[in-house]
């Protein structure tokens, strides 16, 4: 449900960019912790923002895991992290290891 809600959602505002005259974008490049991430999660979670236009994982770094990601419309730094850190938080939950798991900080996870 999320990552197509977030399909949606970001399909909408890129057509909007498209199609009005008046530019809103603007882009960032943005930095996202994913502490005791396998890479096979960093694989999934990295491919997931993929698909979602407006959004692309650019590089990953190791000790700590940080994924940087390249947003093309952003309006809020905080509101944008969170959402990949839901994103990442659903992956874990999913598929990560039960230490993983319990790692987690207590987040609502079902928006």
């Amino acid at each position: 449900g999320h990552v197509l809600l977030k399909v949606v959602e970001s399909n909408v505002v890129l057509s909007r960019e498209v199609l009005t005259r008046d530019s809103r974008i603007n882009t960032r490049v943005i930095a996202v912790p994913l502490p005791d991430c396998s890479d096979g999660l960093i694989t999934l979670i990295a491919n997931t923002m993929a698909l979602t236009p407006g959004t692309m994982p650019i590089q990953v770094d190791r000790n700590p895991t940080v994924l940087y990601v390249h947003v093309l419309q952003l309006s809020d730094l905080e509101e944008a992290r969170r959402d990949i850190q839901h994103l990442a938080d659903l992956a874990y939950r999913a598929f990560g290891s039960e230490a993983a798991i319990a790692a987690l900080p207590d987040r609502e996870v079902s928006r």
